[in-house]
């Protein structure tokens, strides 16, 4: 077969004096059979005389080769006739069974990406391989499609030639790949992406986090914020401070070091600084009532950092504002803007059915955003036709009829929009893979969002407005403050007390008095 190839006898005769001859000419005489043209099947006796010296393959010492051995002379060629040789080279081994099973391994997720050499080969064998299979089953345990597992890896291969990743790569450089890539673009008369780009800075940034590689030192981060870390260490251990509470001391915490860390050090800090942040948060649009609360965390703080020896001891000095009680009307939406609200997002799709359900639950049962997103599944009782709710605050669990209004709502929401490929006991998941609980913050959004076509007065139009709807509701449809209390899960009576104002049937009979007599 060789000698019908090339008409050069030195040529000739280094093929036919190499190892490993009737392979390689079973091979050609395969690739003849189907059709390839005489300038390919001299390309591929020369492929596979190549590999023969190159990989020192040896009749008598037949052995399993590595596909990095294969890549290893990736500098002698170039780019495109170095796929076509390492086409070659996998095909012809894989036909002698001396090729490295990772190739054809179907437990690693990078072989179900696709079934072309060239596309395999880089997967296997791009550098990192191991951190990138690392991060790829990550998300895969955390149930991300399949689509979004492929985008996401070939996305890595776009990283690992893109950036410098012998050490630890900062922020910074990952938007300085898409700047660059931007500015690219522009000067070929083209654009870049923006799915591109927000892609480049998903993957790279939670990729590089995942395997450590992102240097986290940010610019912005305030100085001494390793303190607010102690504290909020702290408080948790000492005072047994609720998840939300310190989340939040911990974002205000982070704004004051921020405030302050371009004039003063930690230790200097005086009652003075205090007001002139209290006056900026003020500045900010705060009103007294969160300036009572910066207040609080602010000496709570500063009284601990007293005690480590931190700083001065001026926490004593702190007052908030006179906050006063009952001072403000409940902002509440009227009932027939809350059905509008219900109505907003239909129930044609998964979507409609997950966020009307919310709504109309949290305008019934005056839910917390907190309280819907860890309801579960276990705790809806069909055969009672009965809900257990879990107070945030209250704590315990609270049992309530469940109302054709919403139980249809949410069986409809289960049956045929709910998708849970991971068997999460979360009653609302999210939308798209990987499907996960619902935040505080994405119940604002579907609530506000619900706001978007109606007229309403309602300064505030996250979930509280339809927690307060609902208790506005009852009274003025003849219940009582302590209906109100039991079903918002209040502690205390006075908390309901605020509903008093809306009473809008009592208040009538208050003003109806004849007050001549009394007086």
């Amino acid at each position: 077969m060789i000698e019908t190839l090339f008409q050069n006898q030195i040529k000739n005769q280094e093929h036919l004096g190499s190892p490993l001859l009737n392979e390689r000419e079973a091979f050609i005489n395969l690739k003849k059979e189907k059709g390839r043209c005489l300038r390919s099947l001299q390309m591929t006796a020369d492929y596979l005389l190549f590999s023969v010296k190159n990989l020192n393959l040896d009749k008598n010492m037949p052995r399993i080769v590595k596909l990095k051995e294969i890549i290893a002379c990736r500098d002698i060629w170039k780019d495109k006739k170095f796929w076509f040789y390492v086409s070659t080279i996998v095909q012809w081994l894989d036909s002698m069974h001396c090729l490295d099973p990772a190739y054809h391994d179907k437990n690693i997720i990078f072989n179900r990406f696709s079934t072309v050499c060239f596309y395999k080969i880089r997967y296997l064998t791009y550098p990192l391989y191991e951190e990138r299979l690392a991060y790829i089953n990550y998300l895969q345990r955390e149930g991300m499609s399949f689509s979004g597992l492929h985008e996401y890896a070939q996305m890595q291969l776009h990283i690992v030639d893109m950036l410098d990743l012998n050490g630890t790569v900062t922020r910074e450089e990952i938007s300085g790949i898409v700047t660059t890539k931007q500015g690219a673009a522009k000067e070929a008369g083209g654009s870049l992406s923006p799915k591109w780009s927000s892609t480049f800075r998903a993957v790279a940034t939670g990729w590089l986090k995942y395997a450590g590689m992102l240097d986290e030192k940010r610019k912005d981060l305030p100085r001494d914020a390793n303190l607010v870390k102690k504290y909020v260490q702290w408080a948790i251990e000492a005072k047994g401070l609720a998840h939300a509470t310190l989340e939040g001391r911990e974002r205000e915490l982070s704004c004051f070091l921020s405030f302050i860390q371009n004039g003063l050090s930690f230790k200097e800090i005086k009652l003075d600084t205090i007001d002139s942040y209290i006056r900026y948060r003020h500045g900010c649009g705060c009103n007294r009532r969160s300036i009572a609360t910066i207040a609080t965390t602010l000496r709570d703080f500063l009284g601990y950092a007293y005690n480590q020896g931190w700083c001065s001891n001026i926490a004593g000095g702190i007052r908030h504002p006179k906050v006063f009680y009952l001072e403000t009307l409940p902002y509440a939406p009227s009932w027939d803007t809350v059905q509008e609200l219900v109505a907003h997002y239909g129930t044609s799709d998964a979507k409609g059915k997950r966020n009307t359900a919310i709504i109309a639950m949290m305008a019934i049962y005056g839910l917390r955003s907190s309280e819907v997103v860890n309801l579960r599944l276990k705790d809806m009782d069909w055969d009672k036709n009965q809900i257990y709710l879990k107070r945030a605050k209250r704590g315990g669990l609270q049992a309530f009829p469940l109302l054709p209004e919403t139980g249809n709502l949410i069986a409809d929401y289960i049956r045929h929009g709910r998708k849970n490929t991971l068997g999460r006991e979360e009653l609302f998941l999210t939308l798209f893979a990987p499907y996960k609980k619902l935040t505080g913050s994405c119940i604002y959004y579907i609530v506000s969002q619900s706001y978007s076509k109606t007229e309403t007065g309602v300064r505030h139009k996250g979930g509280h407005s339809l927690r307060h709807a609902c208790a506005s509701h009852i009274i003025n449809n003849g219940g009582t403050l302590k209906d109100v209390s039991d079903l918002l899960g209040h502690r205390l009576l006075d908390t309901t007390r605020t509903y008093a104002k809306v009473d809008l049937v009592n208040l009538r009979k208050v003003a109806d008095l004849k007050w001549e007599g009394v007086l």
